[in-house]
């Protein structure tokens, strides 16, 4: 990682991965099990596209990199000489429509990736979820959309032509959910267990809930109970800054992680439950209230279908660092 890149040897398409200072940005890190925590591509003349908290938007490459420690670059192996295609979903993507993309990462890896859990971990993850869920409902209400960074640079790839086999296409580590999913389409719409980690937060409680198929029923897989969004607290910005409850309870986790034994019991809390019930409610609201999802939602199992079927297979920035056709060309810092 040594080779460092100048800016006149940038392509089109470069992918920045960023290894950022903040406290969000080591607890994306902490929970992911990866060296990165953010990403962004590079669309020439010394400018990169990446969604940030106000937006998905362009900005020169000094400013993106401001606040990480170190950023590098990755590039397709066979990358096609004309980018246009990129170009095009980059430009359908950009706008001021998305907000807090960070923090509703975290959230996601909390619940859809296999964490540890002990004492100080459930406390970080209850509240975590509840912000996380006053976010979305403040999205809501200002007509934002849920797109986080990785994502968006997965996407930007995956859409650029239609055929699954493009030259564009990222190809992620088998262990992802997208890997699974290109031989399981043909798997009945409600047996999505395909996409989900039976280590995650997630199957923990819903597992059995959402495949009816199953005859085997854990004593802990609790059915979800949908929270009126009344219910959810107004988000403020201070909720998530440095020194904040949450930031607190996140050194909490780094401080006795090793110390504290790990066990799925420590879940067993009815605070943690109704905090991923919130976080499940706000989004399925959400997404009805920007008519992104046309099914006419008739129970709680169908918004639980709903929201593994839009979320399990959530790209992280790890997730493009691990993909088998991206190299890594060296590092802008």
């Amino acid at each position: 990682m040594d080779n460092i890149i100048p800016a006149d040897k940038l392509q089109e398409g470069d992918i920045f991965l960023y290894h950022g200072i903040s406290w969000i940005s080591k607890a994306i890190r902490f929970f992911d099990g990866t060296n990165y925590n953010h990403a962004s591509i590079y669309t020439g003349n010394n400018i990169v596209c990446e969604a940030l908290d106000n937006g998905i938007i362009k900005q020169y490459i000094n400013d993106s990199i401001n606040n990480s420690e170190f950023v590098i670059i990755k590039r397709l192996n066979n990358k096609p000489a004309d980018m246009t295609p990129v170009q095009n979903i980059i430009s359908k993507y950009e706008g001021k429509r998305y907000a807090y993309e960070q923090l509703l990462l975290l959230a996601l890896i909390c619940i859809f990736r296999r964490v540890n859990v002990n004492l100080a971990v459930t406390r970080f993850i209850t509240k975590l979820l509840e912000i996380a869920a006053s976010i979305l409902v403040e999205m809501m209400n200002a007509g934002k959309e849920a797109l986080i960074c990785s994502e968006f640079v997965y996407r930007c790839y995956d859409e650029a032509l239609e055929d699954d086999n493009d030259p564009f296409t990222i190809i992620l580590d088998e262990e992802h959910p997208l890997s699974k999913s290109i031989i399981s389409k043909s798997k009945a719409l409600d047996n999505i267990s395909y996409l989900l980690n039976r280590d995650c937060l997630f199957s923990y409680f819903y597992y059995n809930v959402i495949n009816s198929y199953s005859n085997k029923k854990a004593d802990n897989s609790l059915s979800f109970e949908l929270v009126n969004i009344k219910e959810i607290p107004q988000f403020k910005k201070e909720m998530i800054e440095p020194n904040s409850n949450l930031h607190n309870l996140y050194e909490e986790v780094e401080k006795n992680y090793n110390l504290e034994k790990t066990s799925k019991e420590y879940c067993i809390d009815n605070n943690v439950k109704h905090a991923l019930d919130m976080f499940i409610s706000a989004y399925s609201t959400i997404n009805k209230h920007n008519k992104l999802n046309k099914i006419f939602i008739t129970d709680n199992k169908m918004i639980l279908n709903l929201f593994v079927k839009t979320n399990a297979n959530f790209v992280t920035p790890g997730d493009l660092y691990k993909a088998k056709n991206l190299q890594l060309i060296g590092r802008i810092k």
